[in-house]
């Protein structure tokens, strides 16, 4: 399974129409989401998406 996503990639599939980085901050403290680095293992830091994360999302998307 993968650690998680590089902020380059995210970036690059967005063709940098959006730049995610200053919004990183608020959604590790609303805890939608988890910064992860290890330097042993990671070059850049990688984002997760934590349970409640994967749940708003979804009820964003499926909500009328």
């Amino acid at each position: 399974m993968e650690r998680g996503i590089k902020l380059s990639k995210i970036n690059a599939k967005l063709k940098q129409a959006i730049d995610l980085t200053p919004f990183l901050g608020k959604l590790q403290q609303y805890g939608l989401i988890k910064i992860v680095f290890d330097p042993s293992i990671d070059k850049e830091p990688l984002d997760q998406l934590t349970e409640k994360g994967r749940q708003e999302i979804f009820e964003l998307l499926f909500s009328e």
